[in-house]
Protein backbone atom coordinates (compact mmCIF):
# COMPACT_ATOMS: atom_id res chain seq x y z
CA UNK A 1 0.00 0.00 0.00
CA UNK A 2 1.45 3.22 -0.65
CA UNK A 3 -0.88 5.28 1.27
CA UNK A 4 -2.88 4.98 4.58
CA UNK A 5 -5.27 7.70 5.45
CA UNK A 6 -7.93 8.12 8.63
CA UNK A 7 -11.15 10.06 7.30
CA UNK A 8 -13.47 10.53 10.09
CA UNK A 9 -17.40 9.76 10.10
CA UNK A 10 -20.28 10.58 12.38
CA UNK A 11 -22.04 7.23 12.90
CA UNK A 12 -25.46 7.85 13.40
CA UNK A 13 -25.18 9.66 10.01
CA UNK A 14 -23.93 7.71 7.92
CA UNK A 15 -21.65 4.24 7.39
CA UNK A 16 -18.87 3.78 4.48
CA UNK A 17 -18.42 0.58 3.21
CA UNK A 18 -15.19 -0.75 1.59
CA UNK A 19 -14.62 -1.38 -2.05
CA UNK A 20 -15.25 -5.26 -3.16
CA UNK A 21 -12.32 -6.93 -3.57
CA UNK A 22 -12.53 -7.12 -7.56
CA UNK A 23 -13.73 -3.71 -8.52
CA UNK A 24 -13.03 -0.07 -7.81
CA UNK A 25 -16.48 1.35 -6.86
CA UNK A 26 -17.50 1.90 -3.70
CA UNK A 27 -20.98 2.51 -1.85
CA UNK A 28 -21.93 4.67 1.06
CA UNK A 29 -25.01 4.00 3.20
CA UNK A 30 -26.97 7.21 5.12
CA UNK A 31 -29.58 7.10 7.37
CA UNK A 32 -32.17 9.52 7.19
CA UNK A 33 -35.91 9.52 8.92
CA UNK A 34 -37.97 9.83 5.66
CA UNK A 35 -36.09 5.98 4.39
CA UNK A 36 -33.11 5.22 3.63
CA UNK A 37 -30.47 6.65 0.92
CA UNK A 38 -28.08 4.63 -1.04
CA UNK A 39 -25.25 6.31 -2.63
CA UNK A 40 -23.06 4.87 -5.30
CA UNK A 41 -20.10 6.00 -6.75
CA UNK A 42 -17.40 5.21 -9.46
CA UNK A 43 -13.92 5.22 -8.99
CA UNK A 44 -14.11 4.98 -5.12
CA UNK A 45 -16.34 8.39 -4.08
CA UNK A 46 -15.14 10.23 -7.38
CA UNK A 47 -18.82 10.34 -8.15
CA UNK A 48 -21.87 9.58 -6.23
CA UNK A 49 -25.57 9.32 -6.89
CA UNK A 50 -28.25 8.82 -4.61
CA UNK A 51 -30.97 6.65 -4.90
CA UNK A 52 -34.07 5.97 -2.21
CA UNK A 53 -35.33 2.43 -0.36
CA UNK A 54 -38.38 3.45 0.75
CA UNK A 55 -39.44 0.75 3.08
CA UNK A 56 -35.78 -0.22 3.94
CA UNK A 57 -35.40 1.12 7.36
CA UNK A 58 -32.02 1.79 8.58
CA UNK A 59 -29.35 0.41 6.22
CA UNK A 60 -26.37 -0.45 7.90
CA UNK A 61 -24.16 -2.58 5.18
CA UNK A 62 -23.44 -2.38 1.37
CA UNK A 63 -21.57 -4.36 -0.88
CA UNK A 64 -21.09 -3.76 -4.84
CA UNK A 65 -19.66 -6.39 -7.12
CA UNK A 66 -19.63 -3.97 -9.86
CA UNK A 67 -20.98 -0.61 -11.18
CA UNK A 68 -24.44 -2.56 -11.34
CA UNK A 69 -24.82 -5.76 -9.00
CA UNK A 70 -24.95 -4.30 -5.56
CA UNK A 71 -26.43 -5.37 -2.02
CA UNK A 72 -27.81 -3.14 0.90
CA UNK A 73 -29.08 -4.60 4.13
CA UNK A 74 -30.79 -3.36 7.27
CA UNK A 75 -31.12 -5.13 10.54
CA UNK A 76 -33.16 -7.25 9.28
CA UNK A 77 -34.02 -7.14 5.38
CA UNK A 78 -31.32 -7.98 2.09
CA UNK A 79 -31.95 -5.77 -0.57
CA UNK A 80 -30.61 -6.07 -4.50
CA UNK A 81 -30.34 -4.44 -7.35
CA UNK A 82 -28.72 -5.11 -10.49
CA UNK A 83 -29.06 -1.62 -12.51
CA UNK A 84 -26.69 0.46 -10.21
CA UNK A 85 -29.20 1.36 -7.43
CA UNK A 86 -31.69 2.68 -9.63
CA UNK A 87 -34.72 -0.45 -8.44
CA UNK A 88 -33.94 -2.55 -5.45
CA UNK A 89 -35.63 -5.92 -4.62
CA UNK A 90 -36.12 -7.09 -0.81
CA UNK A 91 -34.26 -11.09 -0.88
CA UNK A 92 -36.37 -13.36 0.59
CA UNK A 93 -34.52 -13.44 4.20
CA UNK A 94 -36.84 -14.35 6.58
CA UNK A 95 -35.30 -13.03 10.32
CA UNK A 96 -37.09 -12.99 13.68
CA UNK A 97 -37.84 -10.56 16.30
CA UNK A 98 -34.76 -11.11 18.67
CA UNK A 99 -32.20 -11.47 15.70
CA UNK A 100 -30.36 -9.55 13.13
CA UNK A 101 -27.91 -9.52 10.42
CA UNK A 102 -24.71 -9.34 11.40
CA UNK A 103 -23.09 -9.40 7.89
CA UNK A 104 -23.38 -10.74 4.41
CA UNK A 105 -21.19 -10.88 1.30
CA UNK A 106 -21.66 -12.06 -2.20
CA UNK A 107 -19.22 -13.66 -4.50
CA UNK A 108 -21.56 -13.57 -7.48
CA UNK A 109 -24.78 -12.73 -8.45
CA UNK A 110 -26.54 -16.25 -7.28
CA UNK A 111 -24.08 -17.02 -4.74
CA UNK A 112 -23.93 -15.51 -1.19
CA UNK A 113 -23.56 -15.51 2.42
CA UNK A 114 -25.13 -13.82 5.37
CA UNK A 115 -24.25 -13.76 8.98
CA UNK A 116 -27.59 -13.59 11.30
CA UNK A 117 -26.82 -12.98 14.96
CA UNK A 118 -28.42 -13.86 17.85
CA UNK A 119 -28.74 -11.61 21.37
CA UNK A 120 -30.54 -13.37 24.40
CA UNK A 121 -29.81 -11.22 27.46
CA UNK A 122 -28.58 -13.16 30.66
CA UNK A 123 -28.53 -12.62 34.31
CA UNK A 124 -24.75 -13.34 34.57
CA UNK A 125 -23.51 -12.02 31.39
CA UNK A 126 -25.89 -9.24 30.51
CA UNK A 127 -26.29 -10.21 26.87
CA UNK A 128 -24.90 -13.79 25.29
CA UNK A 129 -24.61 -14.23 21.33
CA UNK A 130 -24.57 -16.85 19.20
CA UNK A 131 -24.37 -16.49 14.91
CA UNK A 132 -25.56 -18.54 12.48
CA UNK A 133 -24.07 -18.43 8.68
CA UNK A 134 -26.22 -19.17 5.74
CA UNK A 135 -25.87 -19.86 2.27
CA UNK A 136 -27.70 -19.08 -1.48
CA UNK A 137 -26.88 -20.12 -4.48
CA UNK A 138 -29.86 -18.67 -6.23
CA UNK A 139 -29.60 -15.37 -5.81
CA UNK A 140 -31.32 -14.87 -2.28
CA UNK A 141 -34.89 -16.87 -3.34
CA UNK A 142 -33.46 -20.09 -1.01
CA UNK A 143 -31.55 -20.21 1.89
CA UNK A 144 -29.84 -22.87 3.92
CA UNK A 145 -28.09 -22.68 7.29
CA UNK A 146 -24.54 -24.22 6.53
CA UNK A 147 -22.52 -23.07 10.60
CA UNK A 148 -23.60 -21.99 13.86
CA UNK A 149 -21.33 -20.36 15.87
CA UNK A 150 -23.00 -20.19 19.68
CA UNK A 151 -20.05 -19.99 22.08
CA UNK A 152 -20.62 -15.97 22.92
CA UNK A 153 -19.77 -15.16 19.19
CA UNK A 154 -20.43 -12.44 17.12
CA UNK A 155 -20.02 -12.17 13.59
CA UNK A 156 -20.15 -8.72 11.76
CA UNK A 157 -18.08 -9.38 9.30
CA UNK A 158 -17.93 -11.85 6.46
CA UNK A 159 -15.62 -12.05 3.51
CA UNK A 160 -14.78 -14.70 0.80
CA UNK A 161 -11.67 -14.48 -1.27
CA UNK A 162 -13.05 -17.00 -3.82
CA UNK A 163 -15.73 -20.04 -3.66
CA UNK A 164 -13.16 -21.54 -1.07
CA UNK A 165 -11.87 -19.52 0.83
CA UNK A 166 -13.72 -17.10 3.62
CA UNK A 167 -13.68 -15.53 7.07
CA UNK A 168 -15.85 -14.71 9.79
CA UNK A 169 -14.89 -12.80 12.45
CA UNK A 170 -15.85 -10.05 14.92
CA UNK A 171 -15.61 -11.19 18.75
CA UNK A 172 -16.40 -13.73 21.33
CA UNK A 173 -17.32 -12.45 24.74
CA UNK A 174 -15.36 -13.78 27.53
CA UNK A 175 -17.11 -14.74 30.98
CA UNK A 176 -16.06 -12.92 33.35
CA UNK A 177 -16.83 -10.70 36.38
CA UNK A 178 -16.60 -8.07 34.38
CA UNK A 179 -17.73 -9.97 30.97
CA UNK A 180 -15.18 -8.43 27.82
CA UNK A 181 -14.66 -8.85 24.03
CA UNK A 182 -12.02 -10.57 22.57
CA UNK A 183 -10.74 -11.42 18.35
CA UNK A 184 -12.66 -13.64 17.08
CA UNK A 185 -11.30 -14.93 13.44
CA UNK A 186 -12.74 -17.93 11.56
CA UNK A 187 -10.96 -19.96 8.42
CA UNK A 188 -12.87 -22.15 5.60
CA UNK A 189 -10.73 -23.76 2.83
CA UNK A 190 -13.25 -25.69 1.80
CA UNK A 191 -16.80 -23.44 0.48
CA UNK A 192 -17.87 -22.74 4.25
CA UNK A 193 -18.28 -26.86 5.10
CA UNK A 194 -16.11 -26.56 8.55
CA UNK A 195 -14.57 -23.43 9.83
CA UNK A 196 -11.35 -23.11 11.74
CA UNK A 197 -11.17 -20.58 14.75
CA UNK A 198 -7.70 -19.07 13.67
CA UNK A 199 -7.82 -16.53 16.64
CA UNK A 200 -4.72 -16.99 18.06
CA UNK A 201 -2.65 -16.59 15.22
CA UNK A 202 -3.93 -13.11 14.86
CA UNK A 203 -3.93 -11.95 17.98
CA UNK A 204 -0.35 -12.40 18.63
CA UNK A 205 -0.02 -9.87 15.58
CA UNK A 206 -2.00 -7.42 17.54
CA UNK A 207 0.12 -7.91 20.98
CA UNK A 208 3.63 -7.33 19.04
CA UNK A 209 1.97 -4.67 17.43
CA UNK A 210 0.71 -2.71 21.21
CA UNK A 211 1.52 -5.31 23.59
CA UNK A 212 -2.17 -6.21 24.31
CA UNK A 213 -4.35 -8.55 22.43
CA UNK A 214 -7.85 -7.00 24.26
CA UNK A 215 -9.30 -5.71 20.78
CA UNK A 216 -11.57 -7.17 18.04
CA UNK A 217 -12.07 -6.95 14.34
CA UNK A 218 -13.34 -3.87 12.73
CA UNK A 219 -13.25 -5.00 9.35
CA UNK A 220 -11.29 -7.39 6.93
CA UNK A 221 -10.57 -7.06 3.00
CA UNK A 222 -8.19 -8.53 0.66
CA UNK A 223 -5.85 -6.22 -1.17
CA UNK A 224 -5.24 -6.71 -5.20
CA UNK A 225 -1.70 -7.34 -4.41
CA UNK A 226 -2.90 -10.58 -2.80
CA UNK A 227 -2.58 -9.51 1.14
CA UNK A 228 -5.64 -9.89 3.51
CA UNK A 229 -5.52 -6.57 5.96
CA UNK A 230 -7.87 -6.62 9.26
CA UNK A 231 -8.64 -3.95 11.24
CA UNK A 232 -9.48 -4.00 14.56
CA UNK A 233 -11.74 -1.76 16.72
CA UNK A 234 -8.67 -0.01 18.66
CA UNK A 235 -7.28 1.11 15.15
CA UNK A 236 -4.67 -1.50 14.76
CA UNK A 237 -4.15 -3.30 11.35
CA UNK A 238 -2.57 -6.43 11.09
CA UNK A 239 -1.61 -8.28 7.22
CA UNK A 240 -1.51 -11.76 6.07
CA UNK A 241 0.34 -12.95 3.11
CA UNK A 242 -0.86 -16.82 2.85
CA UNK A 243 -4.04 -16.42 3.39
CA UNK A 244 -4.52 -15.89 6.88
CA UNK A 245 -2.01 -19.05 8.39
CA UNK A 246 -0.05 -16.17 9.67
CA UNK A 247 0.20 -12.05 10.57
CA UNK A 248 2.38 -9.30 11.06
CA UNK A 249 1.29 -5.83 12.52
CA UNK A 250 0.40 -3.44 9.43
CA UNK A 251 -0.12 0.13 11.27
CA UNK A 252 -1.31 1.74 14.77
CA UNK A 253 -3.41 4.73 15.03
CA UNK A 254 -3.41 6.62 17.54
CA UNK A 255 -5.89 9.49 18.13
CA UNK A 256 -6.59 11.83 20.96
CA UNK A 257 -10.25 11.64 21.03
CA UNK A 258 -11.01 8.68 23.65
CA UNK A 259 -14.32 7.70 21.92
CA UNK A 260 -12.86 7.36 18.12
CA UNK A 261 -14.27 3.98 17.13
CA UNK A 262 -12.45 2.38 13.91
CA UNK A 263 -15.03 0.81 11.76
CA UNK A 264 -13.67 0.02 7.95
CA UNK A 265 -10.96 -0.75 6.00
CA UNK A 266 -11.48 0.97 2.45
CA UNK A 267 -9.19 0.34 -0.53
CA UNK A 268 -9.13 2.52 -3.69
CA UNK A 269 -6.68 2.62 -6.47
CA UNK A 270 -3.09 2.01 -4.05
CA UNK A 271 -4.82 3.88 -0.81
CA UNK A 272 -6.39 2.36 1.92
CA UNK A 273 -8.34 4.82 4.23
CA UNK A 274 -9.99 3.98 7.13
CA UNK A 275 -12.94 4.90 8.26
CA UNK A 276 -13.60 6.03 11.80
CA UNK A 277 -16.30 7.47 13.79
CA UNK A 278 -17.28 9.59 17.06
CA UNK A 279 -20.45 9.84 18.60
CA UNK A 280 -20.11 12.97 20.85
CA UNK A 281 -17.83 15.00 18.17
CA UNK A 282 -19.40 16.17 14.47
CA UNK A 283 -16.84 16.25 11.65
CA UNK A 284 -14.43 14.33 9.38
CA UNK A 285 -11.05 14.49 9.67
CA UNK A 286 -7.69 13.42 7.71
CA UNK A 287 -4.50 12.38 8.22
Amino acid sequence: MSDIKLLGLLLVVAAAVACAPDTSSISTVSIRSVGAIVQTGLRCLKSVEEFRIQKAGNLQRAQFLNHADGWVSSNRSLFMTNDSGKTWEQLNLKIPDDRRIGSFFFLSRQNGWVAVVEEIGTEQNGVSFASRLSVTSDGGKTWTERNLFNEEVEVNVLRFLNTQVGFAARLRMVRATVPYPDMFLARTDDGGTTWRDVSAEAKRAITDAAGSSNDYVADLVFTPQGYISVLTALGKIITSSDSGKSWKPLNQFRDERPQTGYQKLVLYDETMAVLSGTISQEGIWET
